[in-house]
């Protein structure tokens, strides 16, 4: 059972939104451009051909932040692409959302792996 925090949060989103297909990758600091004048640590991306959504993540990050940063963009996968503002409500609860199911999983695995 691994408890790293990215298959953790795969396998909530998965079992949890298993319609949602993505790809996910680290992407170096350069990578990412500057938004609204800060440093954008990871980057959702929706191709316009509709093929499976992208996500980024920059190699800059402390493994403690990557959960994070990645959760926040599986918040916009799991939101969608055809939103004007892709930080409103909606998106705030879903993100609260998979956090609660990430540290249920979470928790569950530590328990597992503790008894093993």
């Amino acid at each position: 059972h691994d408890i790293g925090p990215l298959s953790v949060l795969d396998d909530v989103v998965s079992q949890n939104w298993p319609h949602l297909k993505w790809n996910s990758f680290y992407a170096q600091p350069s990578q990412f451009e500057e938004l609204d004048g800060e440093t954008a640590y990871g980057l959702t991306v929706f191709p316009d051909d509709g093929s499976t959504p992208e996500i980024y993540i920059s190699t800059a990050l402390t493994l403690g932040d990557v959960g994070e940063v990645y959760a926040h963009e599986l918040a916009h996968l799991i939101r969608g692409s055809d939103v004007e503002d892709d930080h409103d409500e909606e998106w705030k609860d879903i993100f609260e959302q998979l956090s609660v199911l990430y540290c249920m999983e979470s928790s569950r695995r530590e328990r597992i792996y503790k008894t093993e």
